[in-house]
């Protein structure tokens, strides 16, 4: 039986709702992390449909590509690559430094927690210009018998004093294995606007993905499908992703 947990996650998921732009990572960030030794390439890959009128071209793709190098046990440096590919826009978008850490934990049951932090300079098509930035993605999740639900609290803080707020831009996952290798669920990404004095549920950028995930010989394989779920001042209506990740000993 799932616990309250899972059960406060998906309703959070259900009602929450709006999406002006997806972000580059369109990942929730789990216990997953590379080994000592290890190296982890993956790619996440989008594009959005957006609303007319919005001002921006109406198919816009990105990519983001991601080295990691497991440092120790639990701990994962790492660069981040971000690439913007619509009409009249082919161009990397800048670069930026990770560092994650999971905490020791039983890794087919109970309650896990780590983080992930960036630092960097990227810019977007929904972006005015380029910004140096600091991400923190607090990761707490909990794994049970066939299920798992993870949360991403995360923060975004502009480098250059007086550019910006610290930004809350929550993200969250609740997925069910399906088979050996599969799992299927749904991921929510949320800008919800300064920390301080986060925006209405009307104003907030939300968006609701339903996913799929592959454990195959290669790594991990992600394709989701999202929705924006509220239809004023989005720039996006719909939104395909498709992560892959390649675990290279």
């Amino acid at each position: 039986m799932i616990p309250r947990i899972t059960a406060a996650c998906l309703l959070a998921l259900g009602t929450t709702t709006a999406a002006l732009a997806a972000p580059f990572e369109l990942v929730v960030y789990s216990d997953d992390v590379a080994a000592p030794g290890e190296v982890e390439v993956e790619t996440v890959a989008s594009l959005a449909h957006t609303r007319a009128g919005s001002g921006l071209p109406r198919r816009v793709g990105q990519v983001l590509g991601e080295v990691n190098y497991g440092i120790a046990n639990g701990w994962a440096v790492g660069l981040e690559l971000p690439y913007t590919y619509t009409s009249g826009r082919h161009k990397v978008e800048g670069l930026a430094v990770e560092l994650q850490y999971v905490a020791p934990h039983d890794e087919d049951a109970g309650w896990f927690w780590g983080v992930r932090a960036d630092v960097g300079r990227t810019a977007s098509v929904y972006e005015a210009e380029a910004e140096a930035h600091l991400d923190v993605n607090p990761i707490v999740g909990y794994r049970g018998g066939s299920y798992r639900v993870v949360l991403n609290p995360s923060l975004e803080s502009p480098l250059k004093r007086g550019e910006g707020p610290v930004r809350f831009q929550p993200s969250a996952k609740v997925a069910v294995r399906a088979s050996q290798q599969d799992e299927v669920g749904a991921e929510y990404y949320g800008d919800w606007g300064p920390l301080r004095h986060p925006l209405t549920g009307s104003r907030r950028d939300e968006t609701l993905y339903a996913v799929w995930d592959r454990q195959a010989s290669f790594g991990r394989l992600n394709l989701g499908v999202g929705q924006a779920l509220r239809t004023s001042g989005g720039a996006d209506r719909w939104v395909l992703k498709m992560g892959v990740q390649f675990e290279l000993d």
